[in-house]
């Protein structure tokens, strides 16, 4: 598994903050949270956590020391509850954020479905014009043996190519 996610990072911090609210001490909750976390990169980082706090570090200064895993907010808001005693109020508000962010990715995700499908839709639409339409009025023209527009030229020149370099391979 990669990077942990804003799922995996908004459940951390959601059962650390229900656990750390039961009055269990913060190294006995990583040990926990090792046992239970499913992306092994971050229970690595929650074990190394554990040994950094049994041997006195604080906990977001044993956080900063994964930059790829927690952010430089978490471990700004974890620094911010240590000072003022309220860890639990700081787990909870970015497990908040954390779910945010989550949705919102989810949402920007839903909302790019459409327009993908509208240029695929586009692209082949334009790939039948110039490799099926165009040459047969290509053919009607030359038939009539008029002079076109130089935009006209251009559009039939671009679907010769297509027919003779592209379409061919």
């Amino acid at each position: 598994l990669g990077n942990p996610t804003a799922k995996d990072m908004a459940l951390f911090c959601r059962q650390f903050q229900s656990i750390l609210r039961a009055g269990v001490p913060v190294s006995s909750v990583l040990a926990m949270l090792n046992q239970q976390t499913e992306n092994k990169k971050l229970a690595a980082a929650i074990r190394e956590m554990q040994a950094d706090i049994e041997k006195g570090e604080t906990l977001a200064g044993s956080m900063r020391k994964h930059p790829r895993i927690f952010s430089g907010m978490l471990c700004n808001m974890i620094a911010a509850g240590e000072e003022s005693g309220n860890l639990e109020d700081s787990f909870r508000q970015m497990e908040d954020w954390f779910d945010k962010a989550k949705r919102t990715k989810a949402a920007v995700g839903k909302a790019m479905v459409y327009p993908c499908i509208l240029i695929s839709v586009m692209i082949i639409v334009l790939i039948v014009m110039m490799v099926k339409v165009i040459p047969g009025f290509t053919k009607t023209f030359a038939e009539m043996n008029m002079e076109l527009p130089k935009p006209t030229q251009w559009v039939m020149a671009v679907s010769d190519w297509f027919v003779v370099w592209w379409w061919a391979v």
